[in-house]
C-alpha cells in the first residue's frame, strides 16, 4: 500500500508541474484549441493522481 501511495505522490507532484507549465504554455500559444487542451490534459491527469493519493490515504488510515 504504502508503495502505491508513494506512486500517487510522485505522480501528484508530476501532474502539478504539468499544469503549471500549461497554464504558461497556454498563454504564449495563439490556436484556442492549443490553449483549451494545454490546459484540460495537465488538469485531468493532476485530477487523477489528486482523487488516487486520496482514496489511498483513506484506505491507510482505516487500517489503523
Amino acid at each position: 500500500m504504502k508503495r502505491k501511495l508513494k506512486f500517487f505522490t510522485y505522480g501528484f507532484y508530476i501532474g502539478t508541474i504539468l499544469l503549471a507549465c500549461g497554464l504558461v504554455a497556454s498563454m504564449i500559444v495563439e490556436n484556442v484549441t492549443m490553449k483549451i487542451l494545454l490546459i484540460l490534459i495537465p488538469l485531468a491527469i493532476y485530477w487523477f493522481f489528486l482523487i488516487g493519493k486520496s482514496i489511498i490515504e483513506d484506505k491507510i488510515k482505516n487500517e489503523k
